[in-house]
């Protein structure tokens, strides 16, 4: 198994996803103090070019993770992926089937409060029109804890 210790997160992303939003590193004094606000959406971006093959856990485990961060209000979270497309039949990157993509698992269970796009798109505008979009309508309709 693929660890933390030292590793910025690239080749397990949704790991190191989950553990930002620990509780001891959030509490007072902790290294991300502030990151999670009763007050504010979680917007989580992920961008990984390669299947996400060493995380600890299943997609369920890292929607709940998201969830529970927020009290368990799936309205107040949003995900934004960016990885490769390649389990698509219209990848832009290149068909190669494959059983699952875990990135995108992730990101169906977060739907309709989740976007995923192809690491292999020539450009990123309509990926990020949508998802501010998508962030600004959860905005209008979230209520603070």
């Amino acid at each position: 198994m693929h660890r933390l210790d030292g590793d910025p997160g690239a080749s397990n992303v949704a790991e190191v996803t989950v553990k930002a939003l620990a509780d001891q590193i959030n509490a007072p004094g902790g290294c991300n103090e502030g990151f999670l606000r009763d007050d504010a959406l979680l917007v989580v971006v992920a961008i990984q070019d390669t299947f996400d093959s060493f995380s600890e856990g299943e997609p369920e485990d890292w929607a709940a993770a998201l969830e529970d961060a927020k009290g368990g209000d799936e309205e107040a979270v949003v995900l934004l992926v960016i990885s490769t497309d390649i389990d698509d039949p219209f990848s832009l990157c290149g068909y190669e089937p494959s059983d699952e993509h875990e990135l995108r698992t992730w990101t169906e269970l977060m739907q309709p409060n989740a976007l995923f796009g192809s690491a292999c798109a020539t450009d990123y505008v309509s990926f990020f029109e949508t998802a501010a979009a998508m962030i600004k309508s959860q905005c209008d309709v979230f209520v603070p804890q």
